[in-house]
């Protein structure tokens, strides 16, 4: 739990990186492989992201059943 925050404000400056990148509107045309590279790389960051907030979300439940 201590670990999640951090791992999530990581995912989510990597994912903004990404987004960026594919903001380019010359990305695709100068480098298509690169774009599919970069695209795939999001949507891996993006699940990666969602699971890391799932776990988040568990844990935090779980604690406040205990009485945390």
């Amino acid at each position: 739990m201590d670990t999640l925050p951090d791992r999530i404000a990581k995912l989510q400056s990597a994912i903004a990186g990404l987004r960026k990148t594919l903001e380019d509107p010359a990305f695709f045309r100068r480098d298509a492989a690169g774009f599919n590279t970069t695209a795939s790389a999001l949507q891996a960051a993006e699940e990666r992201l969602a699971q890391a907030e799932d776990e988040w979300l568990s844990l935090e439940m779980l604690r406040e059943e205990i009485g945390g």
